[in-house]
């Protein structure tokens, strides 16, 4: 802002200080000027601490340099707003208004402005407000809403920002996937992909209240046409404490309820057809027993086959009967599950030997830890015939360690594919579902099983178990 003397001139005689009084009163900074000539004739004392002067020094320059040089006529139009009434903090291209002090700094201010007679002579009273601090969290909130674009943007799963009556405010690039409407299509419209829109409102009215909808199922429409199941979370969105929106996710099921179905499909062959099936097998296998040699013994392999199927039909409705359990995440002592491990030692078995190392107070376990530990014991010390066996257990902060240890192999081969790939092969001869039915029940208590190798040459001979402790003194402080 210039200073010199050229640029000065003194009050008009006309003048009336009756607005002194007013002026000094007000917090923000006010210049006077006439409205004829532009030229400043009055400023109060926090006009001088915002253009870093004193209030006389501003006395006689024209307004026009207050704000920086070069955009007089943009500067003018933004003033002349501010004179019909608008608050004026920007200019028509967007840009902040800005005021240039005596030591030629830049400050972003609000301008409002009023016109005033006065003993005829009519002066305008331009009010100025800095704005620092609230231009910085707008850059701020700008920025952090473009992160959250960007975020919203990488995520895998759809989702959608929405207003309290339904207006689409944000879709990111997974629910344009999903369900086909790209953002520009849908973003700014009230268009409900609910089979039922009052479906939409009374989750709406829900979230309006301030209760966060989780895990529920419904079937919404794509673009196409097609329905899709999904499940829903959604929370409110607050504005000063007062709930203005939701965010929403919705998972596609289509995959888990196919395969959800499948395998009730597969259960029920299972359970019947198949065991019927084996069922009149088994009793046409007796009637071809006779005296021949030959048709005796394929009689009895006939009869013997069907009975191993009907057994490993009777133990894949126990595996889900077990990954289905009520009781999965009850807690139970650790010393129940050592002890379930000395019982299964008998006179005819490997000596077992079994070391703990127990903290002070409760250590517990999913209460399905007893049966995955028993099951697997069992495979184990049936395929070691000799050496001995040691079963480690170690209790660490938020997880248990079990080791089992042999001279040799724990178990045949075939039967340890599964625990060393992470998928199912091929059941050899002998080989039954026991290792499939604990390798699934530990993962689903949220534990872990694998094979600890000495090397690479040898067939691994520490099995190693992880399993969560759901114990009050598990320490949860990182939860």
């Amino acid at each position: 802002m210039s200073r010199t003397e050229g640029n000065r001139e003194q009050p008009s005689a006309g003048y009336d200080t009756s607005l002194d009084f007013s002026v000094e009163a007000l917090p923000d900074a006010v210049v006077v000027a006439d409205a004829d000539t532009g030229r400043i004739v009055d400023a109060n004392a926090a006009a001088g601490t915002l253009f870093h002067c004193h209030p006389a020094d501003l006395v006689g320059q024209h307004q026009s340099t207050l704000h920086p040089a070069g955009r007089a006529a943009d500067y003018a139009e933004a003033f002349q707003r501010g004179i019909d009434n608008e608050r004026v903090n920007r200019l028509q291209n967007g840009d902040p208004v800005y005021i240039e002090t005596a030591d030629e700094q830049r400050k972003p201010v609000e301008i409002n402005a009023r016109r005033h007679t006065v003993d005829g002579q009519t002066v305008v009273l331009g009010v100025f407000r800095e704005i620092s601090e609230q231009l910085e969290r707008q850059h701020q909130l700008e920025a952090t809403t473009t992160r959250l674009e960007t975020l919203l943007d990488a995520l895998p799963l759809p989702v959608a920002v929405l207003d309290l009556d339904g207006t689409v405010q944000r879709w990111n690039q997974a629910a344009e996937e999903t369900f086909g409407y790209a953002a520009e299509a849908i973003v700014g419209e009230q268009r409900s992909l609910f089979l039922d829109d009052t479906e939409l409102t009374g989750l709406l009215d829900r979230l309006r209240d301030e209760t966060a909808v989780s895990g529920y199922e419904t079937v919404l429409r794509g673009c196409d046409g097609r329905r899709i199941p999904v499940e829903l979370y959604a929370h409110p969105l607050y504005d000063d404490g007062t709930v203005s929106g939701v965010i929403g996710v919705a998972i596609d099921i289509s995959d888990r309820q196919r395969r959800v179905q499948q395998l009730q499909v597969l259960h029920r062959l299972l359970r019947h057809n198949i065991r019927n099936q084996l069922g009149v097998i088994r009793g046409w296998a007796e009637e071809l027993t006779s005296s021949e040699p030959a048709e005796t013994d394929a009689a009895a392999r006939i009869s013997s086959a069907s009975q191993e199927l009907l057994e490993m039909s009777e133990e894949a409705k126990q595996i889900q009967s077990d990954l289905t359990a009520d009781g999965q995440a009850t807690p139970i002592g650790l010393q129940t599950v050592i002890s379930a491990l000395r019982e299964l030692a008998s006179d005819d078995s490997p000596p077992v030997e079994i070391r703990s190392s127990m903290p002070s107070g409760t250590v517990a376990v999913p209460a399905q830890t007893t049966r995955a530990i028993t099951i697997l014991g069992e495979a184990v010390l049936n395929h070691v015939d000799n050496g001995q066996l040691s079963v480690c257990v170690t209790p660490q902060d938020r997880y248990v360690i079990i080791e089992l240890a042999g001279a040799t192999s724990l178990l045949p081969a075939g039967e340890r594919a599964l625990i060393e790939h992470g998928h199912e092969t091929a059941l050899n001869h002998g080989d039954g579902l026991d290792i499939a039915h604990a390798h699934l029940l530990i993962q689903s208590l949220g534990g872990d099983i694998s094979f600890d190798h000495a090397d690479h040459d040898t067939p691994a001979r520490t099995l190693r178990l992880e399993l969560p402790r759901v114990d009050p003194n598990a320490d949860s402080d990182l939860c």
